[in-house]
């Protein structure tokens, strides 16, 4: 499954996730960004149909793998509250349109990766989601075409009674 992804600044994340990276997200706390619980070794506590469009949920679990990276890749380091919280803004600043959605990719892809055996049910959640997303078009095209047509008639009425006053 496809785990990297690139910000709008062309900065690229790979997500790729083990075992020892999995317990530190573990310990992380979701909560401030999200009602969505989100429990990596413990996935039967999550609902991954609404995480799956949860972007502030997403963006920090993209975030949290990020930052135990770099901390990981630097553990001479002493990582202070501020140091985390200016990474996270630059982080969340350069994601938007194409990087958000690749973001998505790469967190999903990341989780698939992780658990090979609830793969065919990340797939169901994705295909719900398209499905739900090809309704919602749905949907609106017929509302669009609902408010033209009501246009028209209103048009052919109006008119009507102009040339009918003529």
């Amino acid at each position: 499954m496809k785990t990297t992804f690139k910000t709008c600044s062309g900065r690229e994340y790979d997500l790729k996730l083990d075992f020892l990276l999995a317990k530190k997200l573990d310990k992380w706390d979701f909560s401030a960004c999200s009602e969505n619980r989100f429990c990596l070794l413990r996935p039967a506590t999550c609902n991954f149909g609404e995480i799956y469009n949860d972007y502030a949920l997403l963006g920090a679990i993209a975030f949290a793998v990020i930052f135990e990276k770099e901390k990981q890749s630097h553990p001479e380091k002493e990582y202070s509250v501020e140091d985390q919280a200016a990474m996270e803004t630059a982080f969340t600043r350069d994601l938007g349109g194409d990087a958000l959605e690749a973001m998505r990719s790469a967190v999903w892809g990341m989780l698939k990766d992780f658990f090979p055996t609830l793969a065919s049910g990340f797939e169901r959640v994705e295909r719900a989601v398209e499905i739900a997303a090809e309704e919602d078009a749905k949907s609106q095209n017929l509302f669009e075409q609902m408010i033209r047509d009501a246009n028209t008639e209103r048009m052919k009425e109006m008119k009507k009674q102009l040339t009918a006053g003529m």
